[in-house]
């Protein structure tokens, strides 16, 4: 698979799966919404960068008229903008997956489209293993899309020739590519930036909430599995991208104020919001795992520590 669209190329993940493909020798054309991302190295690296909205028929015609083996799509409206207007993320999370696919469907070249999904879509992770055969209950609008573009990405998947794949992340984290890509809201990479700037780690709810991390080296790791050639066209085409490392906020606060004391000598505070008591500190969390044995079974193993993975954020504070 050397010809590869990026759609969402410019975000956070997109950013890097594009700029690490390219620097292995993959031909990528890269769509970016709104402007064309400042940072003239990644820019370079590209084979085209293209600048426009999926939604619009003019920019899917100009994709169409191109030469793709493979299409990483990861076009999404967050999770607190889905909230709000229900034709809106419509418009952004289901639509153009089904536009571009059909645009596509009869293209020889496309070989595989693979949708970035999310976790969300299990809803409650309640105390078990979540594998991909587990009933998705979404609780959420954001959820909600993400499930309704899976079943447009299974559609195709059955009625064309294209090996349509999946993909159902947990929570990513790590630096950006270029200094103008927004990732500061994501839990772990907004914590480090809270401890190396303020010298304090602020959190805004008790801690006791949950989450599977994975750094953005595993995913794209995982990612080199998913796009092999050898990689048979199934109807068995969903693959939770997780780490199976289960962590509250508080811990990974924790996990944060040891890196910063150990490679700074200093000493930092947390914080703890919300309604933090006693009983909190003694509540026991019902832990789940998502489980990521159907992409092991490929080969794919996530390798980096939480603590390699915060002390690669400081990397990048240093430098920047």
């Amino acid at each position: 698979m050397n010809n590869i669209l990026i759609v969402g190329a410019s975000g956070y993940l997109g950013s890097r799966i594009s700029y690490q493909l390219a620097k292995k020798g993959k031909s990528i054309t890269a769509l970016c919404f709104p402007n064309l991302p400042k940072d003239k190295k990644w820019c370079s690296a590209m084979k085209k960068v293209i600048v426009g909205d999926i939604r619009s028929s003019s920019v899917v015609d100009e994709l169409t008229s191109e030469f793709f083996d493979s299409i990483i799509y990861l076009v999404s409206l967050n999770h607190h903008d889905s909230k709000k207007n229900p034709s809106l993320v419509n418009s952004i999370n289901v639509l153009p997956v089904w536009e571009l696919l059909n645009s596509f469907k009869n293209k020889n070249s496309i070989k595989k489209f693979i949708y970035f999904s999310t976790v969300q879509v299990y809803g409650k992770l309640d105390y078990k293993i979540i594998n991909e055969d587990t009933q998705p209950q979404p609780q959420n609008q954001y959820a909600l899309t993400h499930l309704m573009a899976e079943n447009i990405n299974n559609y195709y998947n059955q009625i064309s020739s294209i090996n349509c794949i999946n993909v159902r992340l947990s929570n990513s984290y790590g630096s950006p590519v270029f200094k103008d890509c927004d990732c500061w809201w994501l839990v772990i990479n907004e914590l480090c930036k809270e401890a190396y700037y303020n010298k304090k780690i602020v959190l805004k709810s008790d801690g006791t909430p949950l989450r599977d991390f994975i750094h953005y080296n595993d995913i794209l790791k995982s990612l080199e599995f998913l796009l092999d050639d050898n990689l048979q066209k199934s109807n068995n085409n969903t693959y939770n991208i997780s780490s199976e490392n289960v962590l509250s906020i508080l811990e990974i606060a924790n996990e944060i104020k040891n890196a910063y004391e150990k490679r700074y000598s200093r000493s930092i505070n947390i914080e703890i919001g919300g309604n933090y008591t006693s009983k909190t500190k003694n509540k026991q969390l019902k832990k789940y795992k998502i489980s990521n044995k159907k992409i092991r079974n490929l080969g794919f193993k996530p390798d980096l520590s939480i603590n390699d993975g915060i002390n690669e954020i400081f990397n990048y504070f240093e430098k920047n």
